[in-house]
């Protein structure tokens, strides 16, 4: 359960840790922005460093993408 909430790292010869709380990235999203919530691509679990169980966040404006963010270390902001 931890592991699935992103709160524990499981490693194949280390062991579980705990994860180190980070600060969170301020992401102040405009007037008509819509944020979603998916699980994470391969690609953007590479790039982003995200483990597993941890979801991404989302913002769309005028039906682009205008960002992806880690879950666990973004806070939504409204402008």
């Amino acid at each position: 359960m931890l592991r699935a909430e992103g709160l524990v790292d499981v490693a194949s010869g280390r062991g579980t840790r705990v994860r180190e709380l980070v600060d969170l990235e301020r992401v102040a999203v405009p007037r008509g922005a819509v944020t979603r919530s998916r699980m994470p691509t391969v690609e953007e679990r590479a790039e982003m460093d995200i483990p597993e169980g941890v979801p991404v966040l989302v913002v769309i404006l005028g039906g682009r993408v205008r960002g992806v963010y880690p879950a666990d270390r973004a806070e939504i902001t409204h402008s």
